[in-house]
């Protein structure tokens, strides 16, 4: 399953792009950056982007074709659970 993580602005700017791509789900559910695993969106999210942000919002994942928002499927696994 592919990954990517939005950059904030100004990072986005400076680097020339709006996301780092080709992030991967290990076999224990973590996301995979440089070597180094982390099995909560904000911290992965925080390293990327150099201070904190939501990684709720700026984690997205290929489903379908499609690039969907972490939080998005969050609200979608929340109300299939009920």
């Amino acid at each position: 399953m592919s990954v990517r993580v939005k950059l904030k602005r100004d990072l986005a700017k400076k680097l020339g792009r709006e996301y780092i791509n080709s992030l991967e789900i290990s076999s224990t559910g973590t996301i995979v950056c440089d070597g180094q695993e982390f099995d909560k969106p904000s911290p992965l999210t925080g390293k990327i982007n150099g201070s904190s942000c939501n990684g709720w919002e700026y984690i997205e994942i290929k489903k379908d074709g499609c690039w969907v928002r972490l939080e998005e499927l969050r609200a979608i696994w929340r109300t299939t659970k009920n």
